[in-house]
C-alpha cells in the first residue's frame, strides 16, 4: 500500500548530498526503527498495516495486533516517538473497540490527522491521537469479505476494495464513515464481473481519480495461470466506457511465464496508471512486473510489460506479493516488496526497485536499480532467521520510508516488531540537497 508525501518543512530535513540514491538514512533512528509488539505470536500471519507521510516530516502508521488491539503511532522524522501523540507518552494510541485482526489502512485528512480503517470500522484520528467523537464506529463488513485496499476520494467518501477469493467487490461509504453511498452501484456496492476459467479471481489494489472514477487491479484464473486484470469504474460504479471500450484490461502472461498478477497501482499526474505485480504460478516467484496503462486503458507507448528477474542478485528470485508502487515527482517509479535473498545471512529483506518513467531500471539507484534492506536484531540477543515483511511505503522527493513488521524464526524472545527503514534520494534538481523542495 502506497502513501505519498508531497512536501516537507525544510527545517526538519537533513542534508543528503553525500548519500547515494538508495542508501539507508542514518538520521532515522540510526538506520532503523523497531517497536516491540505484544508478545508470543512472532510467526503468526499478520495482516498488512499502513504508513502515511505528513507535511511536517513525521509519519502516522497503523497495525493490527493479535491480542485484539490496533496500534496507531506517530513517529517523528528522526525516528523518535512523538510523545505528544496519545496520552501515555509512547507516541501511539491503542484501539480495542470496533477493530479486527485484518488489514488496516490510513487516509490523510489534510490537517495532520488521518482516517483509519481499523479492520472493522472507520475512525478519525486527530493530530493529537484522540478520536473524533461521533465519526464512524459502525462495523461495516461481515467475515465473508477480505478488505485489500482503501482510499478516500476528493468528496470525502471512503472506497474499499474487497474480495471473497471468487469476486471483485468495490464498496463506497459516505463521509460520515458509516452510511453506504446510495449513489454508487447497489446501495454502495459494486461487484465487477471478471470471467475466470476456474471461477477464482481477486482484487488486490485500488486508487481513486480526482473526478471520482475508481481504478482497481488484481487477477483472474486462467487455464495456464492467473491473468493480470485492471478495471476502471465511473463515479457511479459502472465500467468506464472510456477505459478499454468499457471492458476490463485482461493481460496474458508473457511467453514462457505461467501467469501474472497485479498487486499494486498508482495514478500518475498525466492520468496514466502504473501497475506493479509479479509472475505467479501458484507459488510466487521469478519476476517483478511493472507496466503503464494510458488513460484509455492501453499499454502506454513502448513501455510494455517490464519483467525484472532478480534471481542472480542478492535479492533472490522469490517474492511474497505484499507490494507497493509509487511514482515520484520526477516521474521515476518505485516498487517495494518483500524479497527472499539467496546469498546473504538474512532470511528476508525489504526491497526497493527503481525505474525511470519508461520502466527501465535506474542504474544509479542502489545496486544497479534495486536495493535490499535488512532489520538488525533490536535486542542484540543473537536472534536468527529474521523475517522482514513489507506492508507499505511513504515517498517524497528525498526519501522512501519502508514500513512493515519483522520477527525471528528462532522465537528466542517471543517478540514481533513494527519496523521501519528509510532510503535516501537526492532531490530532483540537486539544488535542494540541504533540504526538501517545498
Amino acid at each position: 500500500m502506497l502513501r505519498t508525501l508531497a512536501c516537507l518543512v525544510c527545517v526538519a530535513c537533513p542534508a543528503f548530498a553525500a548519500a547515494a540514491d538508495g542508501d539507508v538514512d542514518p538520521t532515522l533512528g540510526g538506520g532503523q526503527v523497531t517497536l516491540a509488539r505484544p508478545p508470543d505470536f512472532p510467526t503468526a500471519p499478520t495482516p498488512t498495516g499502513d504508513v502515511l507521510g505528513l507535511a511536517d516530516g513525521a509519519y502516522l502508521w497503523i497495525m493490527a495486533n493479535q491480542d485484539s488491539t490496533v496500534w496507531i503511532g506517530r513517529t517523528l522524522h528522526d525516528g523518535g516517538a512523538d510523545a505528544t501523540f496519545g496520552s501515555d507518552g509512547s507516541g501511539r494510541v491503542t484501539l480495542s473497540d470496533c477493530i479486527g485482526f485484518r488489514a488496516t489502512f490510513l487516509a490523510d485528512d489534510g490537517a495532520g490527522g488521518a482516517f483509519a480503517w481499523t479492520g472493522a470500522c472507520l475512525a478519525h484520528v486527530e493530530p493529537d491521537g484522540s478520536l473524533e467523537v461521533g465519526f464512524g464506529g459502525v462495523p461495516l463488513f461481515g467475515s465473508d469479505y477480505t478488505i485489500v485496499d482503501f482510499a478516500r476520494d476528493a468528496s470525502g467518501r471512503f472506497v474499499f476494495a474487497a474480495t471473497t477469493g471468487r469476486t471483485w467487490d468495490v464498496l463506497r461509504y459516505e463521509a460520515d464513515g458509516a452510511t453506504p453511498d446510495a449513489t454508487f452501484g447497489s446501495a454502495g456496492h459494486v461487484q465487477i464481473e471478471i470471467p475466470a476459467t476456474n471461477n477464482l479471481r481477486g482484487i488486490n489494489a485500488l486508487a481513486v481519480r480526482d473526478d471520482g472514477r475508481i481504478v482497481a487491479a488484481g487477477w483472474r484464473g486462467n487455464d495456464h495461470g492467473p491473468n493480470l486484470v485492471v478495471a476502471e469504474l465511473t463515479e457511479s460504479g459502472e465500467l468506464d466506457p472510456a477505459w478499454n471500450g468499457g471492458a476490463v484490461v485482461d493481460l496474458d502472461a508473457p511467453s514462457g511465464q505461467p501467469g501474472i498478477e497485479a498487486t499494486s497501482l498508482a495514478i500518475d499526474a498525466d492520468g496514466s496508471v502504473v501497475v506493479g505485480g509479479f509472475e505467479a504460478s501458484g507459488v510466487v516467484g521469478c519476476c517483478i512486473l511493472v507496466t503503464r496503462l494510458d488513460t484509455s486503458g492501453t499499454i502506454a507507448g513502448d513501455f510494455g510489460l517490464r519483467e525484472f528477474d532478480l534471481g542472480n542478485t542478492s535479492l533472490g528470485s522469490f517474492f511474497e506479493g505484499r507490494d507497493a508502487v509509487a511514482i515520484r515527482r520526477d516521474g521515476s517509479i518505485l516498487f517495494a516488496t518483500t524479497a527472499f535473498p539467496v546469498s546473504t545471512d538474512h532470511r528476508t529483506q525489504f526491497a526497493l526497485l527503481k525505474t525511470d518513467p519508461n520502466g527501465l531500471l535506474d542504474a544509479t539507484f542502489g545496486d544497479g536499480g534495486w536495493r535490499g534492506y535488512t532489520i538488525d536484531d533490536p535486542d542484540n540477543a543473537g536472534q536468527t532467521g529474521d523475517y522482514d515483511q513489507l506492508h507499505a511505503i511513504a515517498v517524497d522527493d528525498a526519501s522512501a520510508l519502508v514500513f512493515g513488521r519483522m520477527f525471528f524464526e528462532d522465537n528466542s524472545n517471543g517478540r514481533d516488531y513494527v519496523s521501519m527503514v528509510r532510503a535516501t534520494f537526492a532531490p530532483p534538481d540537486r539544488i535542494f540537497a540541504g533540504g526538501f523542495d517545498d
